[in-house]
């Protein structure tokens, strides 16, 4: 019931300060945000990243003020409400506490949020019952956010994900292509979903799409050198054909990308998060989720499953031989993810 009545009260007081935008300026706004996250979120990483809001509030030429500006501005706010709160209350805040109780109870390491694979380009697909039954097993334990890559999209069935789940924060990884105007059609009640198409041509053609729908969303590109990671070190390679003013860009490593790449690509990434140049965002998908674990639990404990089932621990991906149709997800972080 508590939790009931938090959840209740940021709700009121996040539409009353977006109510309120047209009466006063963005930054009091923005500040009076700042100051409800303040008020009803006291882990460990809300602490972190309210100290990088205040701090980025003093400084009215901040590129993450003006990136804050855009999102007002550009997006619609169901997206705004719904999914940056169940990402930044359910997820962050309320599961969070559960999650570090449990571990505590468990002596074992719970992640902060599972990736699931449906479908890749080609192949076999995780079965929606499978899916849900994670989701719900996950919920349970204190994960509220789910990484969903689905290549062959389902639009339909990611909608339904989205509607069942309407206290999760859904990413939804797809190819570009695949975000035609029938699935965008589909997916905009999905207000806890935020889109992350994967360039597979020589431009995002979802991008003006997804910005005409006034949709929250990403864009993935992957990189395979240190010539990708040399070109992010020195301010390059965060624009997207297509959509250069993107605010968030999401980075992944390509198949058998060397370890030493991936680890160039993360300092200068961390580089730019803490030093921005422009107005956008970037996301090693690798690290940074891990380095929300590292926070939240302490301990690196990344999950994935693949669209045979198959319990995925760690990265690089370590295959456990466990499978969703046969494992629970309990079982699983019991066996697999021990506390050392």
């Amino acid at each position: 019931m508590q939790n009931d009545v938090s959840r209740i009260m940021v709700e009121i007081a996040v539409r009353q300060a977006l109510k309120n935008r047209s009466k006063q300026s963005f930054r009091r706004s923005l500040r009076t945000l700042v100051e409800y996250g303040e008020h009803f979120s006291n882990g460990p990483f809300q602490s972190q990243f309210f100290v990088l809001v205040q701090q980025m509030l003093r400084d009215e030429n901040h590129p993450y003020y003006l990136l804050a500006e855009r999102a007002w501005a550009q997006v619609d706010k169901r997206y705004l409400e719904h999914f940056c709160l169940n990402m930044g209350y359910e997820s962050w805040t309320r599961g969070a506490a559960v999650i570090r109780a449990l571990e505590a109870k468990m002596n074992c390491n719970i992640p902060w949020c599972l990736v699931i694979e449906r479908t890749r380009p080609t192949g076999e697909s995780l079965a929606e019952e499978h899916i849900c039954s994670l989701m719900e097993q996950g919920m349970r334990m204190g994960i509220f956010t789910y990484f969903l890559v689905d290549c062959q999209l389902d639009a339909a069935l990611i909608r339904r994900l989205a509607s069942s789940h309407g206290a999760c924060a859904l990413i939804c990884i797809t190819l570009d292509s695949c975000l035609t105007e029938d699935a965008l059609t589909l997916l905009d009640d999905a207000t806890n979903l935020m889109l992350a198409p994967v360039l597979d041509g020589e431009t995002f053609l979802s991008a003006p799409r997804m910005r005409e729908r006034r949709r929250l969303y990403g864009l993935c590109t992957s990189y395979a050198s240190l010539a990708d990671a040399q070109r992010l070190a020195q301010g390059d390679g965060l624009a997207c054909p297509g959509d250069p003013d993107c605010m968030l860009r999401f980075f992944f490593p390509a198949e058998n990308c060397a370890p030493e790449v991936c680890n160039e690509v993360d300092t200068a990434l961390l580089r730019l998060k803490e030093h921005p140049l422009t107005a956008q965002f970037p996301v090693e998908l690798t690290q940074d989720l891990r380095r929300i674990d590292q926070i939240i639990s302490t301990d690196d404990c990344a999950l994935s499953v693949r669209p045979s089932g198959e319990f995925m621990i760690s990265w690089p991906e370590i295959p456990t031989g466990l499978y969703a149709q046969s494992t629970s997800l309990e079982e699983l972080i019991r066996t697999r993810l021990q506390k050392a």
